[in-house]
């Protein structure tokens, strides 16, 4: 089943490319727009940004721009993880290795030596080529090595990191803003623009309706998932989610493997939960880890 997913994700990215370049440049624009209204009336109202200068003011006050942005903290209010909530002495470490930093790390030194890049600033295969071969010889996702699972990682990644205008374009450049203080900020940023900004259909291409409704229904799994004292067979815990939310049939293999391939997958890259080793044949189960059930309950 696994491989379904793995090669119908494949097939919608070539066949969506365009479209969703398109989705991504034009909801990008709504977000910060938004976000600069809030914090920056005057600014807004006397700067009217195209969709194709993104949303600096001009050229040649950018930077001075992008920093002032910075200083307000215009991101601030989607940001989950937070000095009073978390100590950030205890996990730091921890977050720091986790596969989305890793791979967000690397990401950012790849895109800002300009590599690969192709002249409509679009990332092109010899990108995403590069990107998987280092990715498997970094170990980047700890143990994975299947070059198809990874290449899908990354274009997803890409898309998370253009939804939180991490990635943006600068005169027709690609360009990512590392102002990040530690692991902490970047993992807030990145985690808040899967949960809260990316709509599930762009990264979780196989079936889109269902992507939409299980983005929809995302916090009551989360909280079924903290109500676990231990660890916990995906199967059990999705039946009790379709349940709850109608979202499926009881024992629905192949919703409980869309769940296990993106959902669960995508938490175990941002560090909130493992896989357990098992026999081939068993349910597969997970745990939450402390840092990912912490951060679950303040959801």
């Amino acid at each position: 089943m696994r491989n379904y997913f793995r090669n119908k994700v494949q097939s919608d990215y070539k066949l969506d490319n365009q479209k969703n370049s398109i989705l991504l440049k034009e909801y990008s624009q709504v977000s910060i727009r938004r976000e600069i209204e809030k914090s920056f009336t005057k600014i807004y109202d006397t700067k009217k940004h195209s969709y194709s200068n993104k949303f600096l003011p001009d050229n040649q006050n950018q930077s001075a721009y992008y920093n002032t942005l910075l200083n307000k903290n215009w991101y601030s209010d989607n940001l989950y993880l937070a000095d009073s909530v978390y100590n950030i002495d205890l996990y730091e470490a921890y977050i720091r290795n986790i596969d989305v930093i890793r791979l967000a790390t690397l990401l950012i030194k790849l895109i800002n030596n300009n590599l690969f890049m192709t002249s409509e600033n679009r990332f092109g295969n010899d990108f995403y080529d590069y990107c998987r071969d280092i990715s498997i010889e970094l170990d980047i996702f700890q143990g994975i090595d299947d070059t198809d699972l990874i290449e899908i990682y990354l274009k997803q990644m890409v898309i998370i990191m253009k939804r939180s205008e991490l990635l943006h374009y600068v005169d027709d450049i690609a360009i990512v803003e590392n102002y990040f203080t530690s692991c902490n900020s970047m993992f807030s940023l990145l985690f808040s623009s899967f949960w809260n900004i990316v709509k599930w259909e762009e990264i979780f291409t196989s079936a889109p309706d269902v992507a939409n409704e299980l983005r929809e229904h995302r916090n009551v799994l989360a909280n079924l998932m903290i109500r676990q004292t231990s660890s916990f067979r995906i199967d059990k815990i999705a039946n009790i989610f379709f349940e709850l939310t109608g979202f499926g049939r009881i024992n629905d293999l192949y919703l409980i493997s869309f769940i296990d391939f993106y959902f669960f997958t995508w938490l175990k890259h941002f560090g909130i939960l493992r896989y357990l080793d098992g026999e081939l044949n068993e349910p597969v189960a997970v745990e939450l880890t402390d840092f990912g059930n912490k951060l679950l309950q303040n959801l």
